[in-house]
């Protein structure tokens, strides 16, 4: 199990954090996440990568790939140790270690555990599975050697389980039916042999009802609403289709997705086949229990822990396939006993060649399913790769499109991403209303996605130098609802038109609907620094850095006014080092206009050396990507101040910066 696990997930170490991961991981403080402190465990335990690692993704997916081989360790002992349960007599006496080993090797190198184990921000899923397979085992162990050691345990980890996710929820309930199962002669033993324990697990509920009610009150401070758009009815109705899917996946598991954008079924009448085949499923399982078979519990597993996201209760996305972390485990074992019990009979008369012809076609299912998780790994090495993937298989995804088309922003490839946009604009004109091919968008939504195709359709023109159409385009934006966001990258073309007084307005307009907008505060203070009247934008970058103390635009323009600002009064050489510093560990080194903005510092400090060796690398990076794209983009957002050319951050620029600091002095911004 463990060689199949690692194999399966040693490429994914190389990849990089994308789409929600950095936002999820990354932060500064817990309360920063906006299900805090609902799953607290997880962020604590991406707080903890943060405070040994920083940002080296390696020890990100590290973690995430022991926590998936610690639950398939405890599955591997779960399921061997029901094996060798008194109720199943001798027939698989011999065989339970091995059947445990390939059924837990199979279901953690399963390509469907991708969005869980790869995907470094599911670690939510992953931590909560762990504490479930782990309260479970425990469970298992009670009337064995050390009893009390166990029930502590089996408390223990379905507390840090109810706050890993709310998931967790059905932990004691599982545990309750598989005593029924496995342990007891029926309900009335269950409740005289072990009812203190029974009762402890399910006082564990009183901790995700804390954090519950805690979440509760602040999404009621923020004005978060709580009324889905989508009805129980309707979302119960979808889930048919979804979960038929999922055990597809099960067995098949071919052409995954990130993001399906499963639309909502419209009626029951739209998802009879799959409302059949699952009731089918449902009943067989409900007789399966009543008559305390193996297989009622794995099908009872398999619906129970996915009854949270594919019930009544509506969630954001009608199918994740991260939700079927723990619920895998349910066919694996059924297929892996399953086939082990038809045909070991009719084997047996191989004598000890039976092993080999076992452990052959172990390897034959393995196999595979280790390469395809391999290959599903390299999906997730760029958001551009992940969100193309998304569009090839969900071509009418509009999150995906909106998506994909930021992602080619922030590598320069901004006619990619106008085309993008536009093809996002007419995928929402023929989807909204009646829709096609049961996809349909509502006004809402389709405005939504109106007014983002125009905020990067706007921001891919300013990308290509194309000065006067972006800013009809941030205007038409606003107009859709695109609200302060769409006002900000309005105020950016207005700027780079030069009609600086209407985006010194439009800004101040902003914030005083949102004082707390770092992006309006940066480019106000750009603006001033240009008019020379340099007291006021640096307090415009302190703001913005107080706002956002991970703002890499802040601290940049702030140290680069701190370093070569013509007034002596207002530089500080020190200060600025320190954020330079800070700007440089931060990107890795691989930004050169931070690298620019470091040697200006180094050589405000007089340390010249550092300052020619860190700006000839600025060069020998812009260079290098100046080959390949022109650019004209306003300061403000990160990835645009990285594509601004004008003026101090252009080569030439740089390397007379060079030739300064060769002949021991430091660079002046006098423009």
């Amino acid at each position: 199990m463990l060689v199949a696990g690692v194999l399966a997930y040693a490429n994914s170490f190389t990849n990089t954090f994308i789409l929600d991961d950095a936002p999820t991981v990354l932060r500064e403080r817990l309360a920063e996440s906006h299900l805090w402190p609902l799953r607290c465990i997880v962020d604590f335990s991406f707080k903890i990568n943060l405070w040994i690692g920083g940002h080296n993704v390696a020890d990100y997916h590290a973690v995430n790939l022991l926590i998936h081989l610690i639950a398939g360790l405890c599955l591997y002992g779960i399921v061997r140790r029901t094996l060798q349960l008194p109720r199943f007599g001798s027939r698989y006496t011999s065989a339970a270690p091995w059947l445990a080993a390939v059924s837990a090797a199979l279901w953690a190198a399963h390509p469907l555990q991708t969005e869980s184990v790869t995907y470094i921000c599911q670690r939510y899923e992953s931590l909560m599975g762990m504490f479930y397979l782990l309260t479970l085992y425990a469970f298992i162990r009670i009337d064995s050697a050390h009893p009390a050691v166990w029930r502590t345990i089996a408390v223990a980890a379905c507390a840090l389980g109810m706050g890993s996710k709310e998931n967790m929820a059905t932990a004691p309930l599982m545990i309750l039916l598989y005593d029924f199962v496995f342990l007891s002669a029926g309900w009335r033993q269950v409740v005289n042999a072990r009812w203190r324990m029974h009762a402890a697990l399910l006082g564990t509920w009183a901790v995700l009802l804390l954090l519950f009610a805690k979440r509760v009150s602040l999404n009621a401070d923020v004005g978060v609403p709580t009324v889905s758009p989508v009805s129980p009815m309707e979302y119960l109705t979808t889930q048919f289709g979804v979960v038929s899917r999922y055990l597809w996946l099960a067995a098949f598991p071919r052409n995954l997705c990130l993001d399906y954008a499963w639309p909502p079924t419209a009626s029951l009448a739209e998802a009879w086949p799959a409302a059949v085949f699952i009731l089918v499923l449902i009943a067989g399982t409900v007789w399966a229990v009543k008559r305390r078979a193996g297989a009622g519990f794995l099908g009872a597993w398999f619906f129970v822990t996915l009854a949270p996201t594919s019930s009544l209760l509506p969630m954001g996305d009608m199918a994740f396939e991260h939700r079927m972390y723990l619920p895998l485990a349910g066919p694996v074992c059924l297929g892996v006993v399953g086939v082990y019990g038809l045909f070991d009979a009719m084997l047996t008369r191989l004598g000890p060649v039976r092993r080999w012809v076992w452990a052959i076609a172990a390897l034959a299912v393995l196999t595979p399913a280790i390469q395809l998780t391999r290959g599903r790994n390299a999906d997730y090495r760029s958001e551009l790769a992940m969100w193309q993937d998304v569009i090839d298989k969900r071509p009418h995804n509009c999150r995906a499109q909106s998506a994909l088309a930021t992602a080619l922003l922030k590598e320069w490839r901004f006619k990619e991403a106008e085309a993008m946009s536009r093809r996002l604009l007419s995928t929402v004109d023929r989807l909204e209303g009646a829709g096609e091919k049961g996809y349909r968008l509502s006004p809402i939504m389709a405005n939504y996605y109106r007014q983002l195709a125009l905020n990067e359709q706007g921001q891919a023109l300013l990308g290509q130098g194309k000065l006067e159409v972006p800013a009809d385009c941030f205007r038409r934006a606003r107009e859709k609802g695109g609200g302060l966001h769409s006002a900000y990258h309005l105020a950016q073309a207005l700027h780079l038109l030069g009609r600086d007084d209407e985006a010194m307005t439009i800004c101040e307009s902003v914030l005083a609907k949102d004082p707390c907008r770092a992006d309006a505060r940066i480019l106000m203070g750009f603006v001033l620094e240009q008019r020379k009247k340099y007291p006021e934008a640096i307090a415009c970058y302190r703001k913005a850095v107080a706002l956002a103390p991970d703002s890499l635009s802040a601290k940049c323009q702030l140290a680069w006014v701190l370093a070569t600002c013509p007034d002596n009064t207002i530089r500080d050489g020190a200060e600025a080092l320190r954020l330079a510093q800070e700007v440089s560990g931060d990107t890795g080194g691989f930004s050169w206009k931070g690298l620019d903005v470091l040697g200006a510092a180094h050589a405000e400090n007089g340390h010249f050396d550092d300052a020619i060796r860190v700006t000839e690398k600025a060069v020998e990076m812009a260079s290098e990507r100046l080959d390949m794209h022109a650019a004209l983009v306003a300061p403000g957002n990160w990835v645009e101040d990285e594509a601004y050319l004008a003026g101090r951050n252009s080569v030439e620029d740089m390397k007379r910066r060079i030739e300064l600091y060769r002949e021991g002095k430091a660079y002046r911004d006098e423009r």
